[in-house]
């Protein structure tokens, strides 16, 4: 099971049910000789967007067009955003990043029955990069 939320002016929860995948990077630039302090977090979340007509949630995935489009002019371009990794009760990994903004969001509404994907790609804050957490190896709640 994978679950995230993005908390903010808005707050976004994404079920599994929507999620299909998240990936976590470290990433150190490739012309680094030794272990830099130039390195950056990222996140990225993959699923579905599933029509959700007459929900009294509505479909989560508007709201992510709608982070998406803010600039970094607006202090609500940075937003906490969590994800969790669930398997047999237990929690493999819950990322962290407190100060994330979008670097990139796709959609791609190619399936034939309507439903749509995102790839949704979140960057902490550089000179923020300590704040990030990894934890894991505990039972989920």
């Amino acid at each position: 099971m994978i679950q995230a939320t993005i908390s903010g002016p808005e707050n976004i929860s994404l079920s599994e049910k929507v999620l299909t995948s998240v990936e976590f990077s470290m990433i150190t630039p490739e012309d680094s000789n030794a272990r830099s302090t130039d390195q950056y977090t990222q996140l990225i979340l993959t699923g579905r967007i599933i029509p959700s007509v007459g929900s009294a949630d509505g479909e989560p995935t508007v709201a992510l067009d709608k982070w998406a489009a803010i600039t970094d002019d607006k202090a609500e371009a940075y937003r906490n955003v969590a994800a969790k990794v669930v398997e047999s009760g237990v929690v493999l990994r819950e990322y962290k990043l407190p100060n994330a903004f979008v670097v990139d969001y796709q959609v791609d509404y190619s399936d034939m029955e309507g439903n749509g994907t995102f790839t949704l790609l979140v960057r902490q804050q550089k000179d923020r990069t300590r704040y990030v957490t990894v934890e894991g190896g505990y039972a989920a709640s």
